[in-house]
């Protein structure tokens, strides 16, 4: 069996954020966040009394939680279901925004040069998006599936901080940690230990727990 590649980076190990593109999502330009976000805004009334109109939900206030409500976790499951059917509906027709499909990130450039521990790694695919369609003649006929043309694939690192920096991860509208392996550089740990804890000093690197040295 030969020897691994030290290069590579793999779950467990640490990487110093070289350029500070946080990974949001894959997908066409149109989120469905956003499609949710232009149902909501337009159509909140008329989907409340639809739902009102039902002998099982004419209480507003059933089980605690209204039909409609700015807090997610206290509006009506129904009202939600309605909503996320129509926002796919509305992405839908326009076309998810374009038939490119990449990866959208956050910039936070207050996080270059710090340290995340890899907790696993999932891959993702970029391309066009290309459209089945049906040709034939005559006699004969056939059918060509969607498929995605140019495809990229990408290694994404999700993972969790070891910088201190990171405990103000709200900042920047950073939600997670997770980033493009092209955009960070694996931390060699050179025979220091290998505990998964938090550095207790940004400055230092020393470990929170041994109080040994990272590089």
């Amino acid at each position: 069996m030969g020897k691994r590649d030290p290069n590579i980076i793999r779950v467990g190990d640490q990487v110093k954020v070289i350029k500070p593109d946080f990974f949001v999502r894959c997908g066409y330009r149109m989120s469905f966040e956003e499609g949710r976000k232009y149902v909501r805004e337009s159509y909140d009334e008329e989907i409340a009394r639809f739902i009102e109109q039902f002998y099982f939900t004419r209480s507003p206030y059933r089980l605690g939680r209204t039909l409609k409500s700015n807090d997610e976790d206290r509006t009506s499951p129904t009202f939600r279901k309605i909503v996320d059917a129509l926002a796919y509906e509305y992405i839908r027709s326009q076309g998810f925004g374009g038939n490119e499909r990449t990866i959208h990130t956050i910039h936070a450039p207050d996080y270059e040069g710090c340290i995340l521990w890899v907790d696993d790694i999932k891959r993702v695919v970029t391309g066009t998006y290309s459209p089945g369609h049906s040709w034939g003649g005559i006699d004969f006929n056939g059918y060509d599936p969607p498929m995605l043309e140019n495809q990229k694939h990408h290694k994404i690192l999700l993972c969790s901080p070891l910088s201190g920096v990171f405990f103000n991860s709200g900042k920047n509208g950073v939600l997670n940690h997770d980033i493009e392996a092209v955009n960070v550089e694996k931390v060699m740990p050179d025979g220091v230990c290998e505990c998964k804890n938090p550095i207790l000093h940004t400055s230092t690197m020393q470990c929170a727990r041994c109080g040994k040295f990272r590089r």
